[in-house]
């Protein structure tokens, strides 16, 4: 995954935002941190963060990369990601409780 800067858009309470920083896409996340800020991981389709206040740009694509596997981020809002946690939290406690772990830390 490359970097670059310029502007990105993330999911806010207000909507849709634009913001002005680094940002690098690997489906289904991207990685971005903000002027001064630290590094965080989102999903692409909603924009919503997946996780934040990373310390550096290797542990955010590091991050990425472990939840790569989980097709829960393939989903393409917010209502069918919302559905699929909850099959999965239900369904496979075990798995469940590893995607949190990583995105916990």
């Amino acid at each position: 995954m490359k970097t670059r800067k310029g502007t990105y858009k993330i999911a806010k309470n207000t909507g849709w935002q634009e913001e002005e920083g680094s940002v690098g896409y690997d489906y289904p996340f991207m990685v971005h941190k903000k002027k001064g800020g630290r590094w965080k991981v989102s999903h692409m389709a909603t924009g919503h963060s997946v996780t934040g206040n990373l310390p550096n740009l290797n542990k955010a694509k590091e991050i990425a990369n472990l939840l790569k596997p989980y097709t829960i981020f393939l989903m393409p809002d917010l209502e069918t990601w919302e559905m699929a946690r909850t099959r999965m939290r239900n369904n496979k406690p075990e798995e469940y409780a590893k995607l949190l772990k990583i995105i916990r830390g």
